[in-house]
Order: C-alpha cells, then sequence, then structure tokens
C-alpha cells in the first residue's frame, strides 16, 4: 500500500510540473510577441518621422529658391526673415484667405516681388547737439549728443564704411549697380542750427558725407526752441563737397491730409527754392513725419512731378527698387553704433 501512494504521489508532481512547464512555454510565447509587436511599432513610427522630416526640408528649399529675385540673391535666413519683414510694412505680401463656401480652401502666400535689392543701411537723424543743451531746450526725444556724433563718424571712418549720398544710392538702385562695399547714407532731418554748428564740423574732420532733408521755408528763422540754419549756411555745407541737399517739403508739412493741391504745393515750392538758392537740385524727396510715405496718391504726385526716390521713417536696412519711393531708415540714438546693427 504504501508503494502504490507514492507512485500515485510522483503522477501527481509530474502532472503539475507539466501544467507549469506548459504555462511558461505560453507567458514566454506572449512575452516575445508583444515585444515583437513593440518593435514593429517603433519602427514604423520612425520611418513615418523621417518621411515628414525630410518633406518638411524639401518645402523649405523650395521657399528658398523662390526668393531668388532678379540680379540679386540673398543668402542668408536673417535676411530672408528681414527683407520679407519689410517689404510686409508696404503691403507687398499677399495674405492667407479663407473660403468657406463650398469647401474650406486656404490661398497660398504670394512671394513678393522686390525688384533689384541692396543692404545699405540709411541712418537718420535730427537734432546733433550737446545734451545740456537738448534738456534745456526740450529736445531730448529728437536729439543725439555732439560728442557721441562725433564718435560715430569717427567708428564710421575707422571700421571702414563709405558714406554715400542719398541720390547716389538711388541711382544705384535704379541701375542695378552694386556700390561700395559696407556704403551707408547718413541723413539729417529738418534743417536744425545744430547740423551746422556741429554735424557739419565732424563731417569735415572725418571727410563723411551728409544727406540733408531741407523744409526750405524754415531756414533762418526761429520757431520755438528751434533755430534753423540760413541758406548762406546751407550753401557753405554744401560747397565743401561733403553735404548735399534734399526737398523735405517747404514747411516741414505732414502730406496726405487729403488735400493733394496742398500736397503738391509743399513738395513743388521745397524743390524750386533749392533750385533757386543753390542752383543744383537732386530728384530725392523725404517725408515729414514719414507721413506719406505709403500712400499711392503721394507717391503718383512724386512720380508726375519727376522724382525717383524718396526716404520714409520706416525701419529696415535692405532697399529695393519695388519701394524706391519709401526707402527704408534707421533711426539713430546717443548709443555706440553696434546698438543700431552698425558693426
Amino acid at each position: 500500500m504504501k508503494k502504490r501512494k507514492s507512485r500515485i504521489s510522483d503522477s501527481s508532481q509530474f502532472t503539475v510540473y507539466s501544467y507549469n512547464r506548459v504555462l511558461k512555454t505560453i507567458k514566454d510565447w506572449f512575452n516575445k510577441k508583444w515585444a515583437i509587436v513593440l518593435f514593429l511599432c517603433i519602427l514604423i513610427a520612425s520611418s513615418l518621422i523621417l518621411i515628414l522630416k525630410t518633406n518638411a526640408k524639401f518645402s523649405n528649399s523650395k521657399i528658398s529658391e523662390s526668393l531668388v529675385h532678379e540680379n540679386k540673391t540673398f543668402k542668408t535666413e536673417s535676411a530672408f526673415a528681414q527683407i520679407l519683414k519689410e517689404a510686409s510694412l508696404s503691403g507687398k505680401i499677399a495674405t492667407p484667405t479663407v473660403s468657406l463656401s463650398p469647401a474650406l480652401q486656404l490661398s497660398p502666400t504670394a512671394t513678393p516681388d522686390l525688384g533689384y535689392c541692396l543692404n545699405v543701411p540709411i541712418l537718420y537723424y535730427h537734432h546733433t547737439e550737446p545734451w545740456s543743451q537738448a534738456v534745456t531746450l526740450g529736445h531730448t526725444s529728437l536729439a543725439v549728443d555732439s560728442g557721441i556724433f562725433d564718435e560715430q563718424m569717427s567708428y564710421l571712418t575707422s571700421h571702414g564704411y563709405n558714406t554715400i549720398f542719398a541720390d547716389e544710392l538711388v541711382n544705384d538702385l535704379v541701375n542695378h549697380i552694386e556700390p561700395p562695399a559696407k556704403s551707408v547714407v547718413i541723413t539729417l532731418d529738418d534743417g536744425y542750427q545744430d547740423n551746422y554748428d556741429y554735424a557739419f564740423q565732424s563731417a569735415k574732420k572725418y571727410n563723411v558725407k551728409l544727406s540733408l532733408m531741407v523744409p526750405t521755408g524754415l531756414l533762418g528763422i526761429t520757431s520755438g526752441t528751434n533755430t534753423y540754419f540760413s541758406w548762406d549756411e546751407l550753401s557753405t555745407m554744401v560747397s565743401s563737397g561733403l553735404v548735399r541737399a534734399y526737398d523735405h517739403t517747404w514747411s516741414h508739412y505732414a502730406l496726405n491730409d487729403g488735400n493733394t493741391q496742398k500736397d503738391q504745393f509743399e513738395i513743388m515750392t521745397g524743390q524750386n527754392e533749392l533750385q533757386q538758392h543753390l542752383g543744383t537740385v537732386y530728384n530725392i524727396f523725404a517725408y515729414p513725419y514719414g507721413s506719406g510715405a505709403t500712400s499711392n496718391i503721394v507717391t503718383d504726385i512724386l512720380s508726375k512731378d519727376g522724382f525717383v526716390g524718396a526716404y520714409s521713417t520706416i525701419p529696415g536696412t535692405y532697399q529695393c527698387t519695388s519701394y524706391i519711393l519709401a526707402l527704408r531708415r534707421t533711426r539713430i540714438g546717443s548709443s555706440p553704433f553696434p546698438a543700431f546693427g552698425i558693426e
């Protein structure tokens, strides 16, 4: 009896052992199966990500190729971003439109036709006087300390910049001419006396060229805290060969107020008085307060009057023929030039 019982016990143990072995085998099979499934999922996801990145890179390269313009290719992404930003300010880039009927559709963004472009900073100033004087007269919002202005002119000279006149830049754009390396235009608006007293002295010291935007009807007078240089002083500056004067209206009038006859009078009176007093005029204009630079009515008047270039107050350094009547300028304050991107 004892021997028979031992056989039964051994048989039971074998059965349990076999059952456990089967369960372990099944469990291992399932683990391997899910590992394979997980591996396949990871492989598929990686492939999809690689495909999407490849498509995105291809699309970006096509967008970059579309920004090659007549005789000029912009080679860096920062240049693309800058030129597109500046073009958008004058409405040169069409924005996407959405149609809800009969189906949702998105039109592509149009590539702006910018024409021939040059990366030439146009710096613009108003008052150039000692800061203590600017504080006393309430000019600080429009003034650059005369000592700092002198340092800025020294910086341009020592860092290899070439100053060119406002009309020379326009001529280069119109004729698709590459200006000297590191060209820059220096403009001073409104005809303030301190331009003669300080800025002109620095120009002679460093042999830099100044482009004066002159409201002819204000010359030689004092209005409030502002005193304007005289015609004789302007003639002296022009005779030096370092200064040219350009039309900035007759009375520093804000154009585009709805009175086209007044606009026409202001524009052409300023131009005619420059011709009368200096004997030479240029077909270049600067908008007082920047007003009218984006108005087709005003730019049409300028075109009909023979102007081929005009200077706005829209910020930027890329100058293009597509907005040659609204060229971009960089307003300069009492800080070293690197603060304004001039390095």
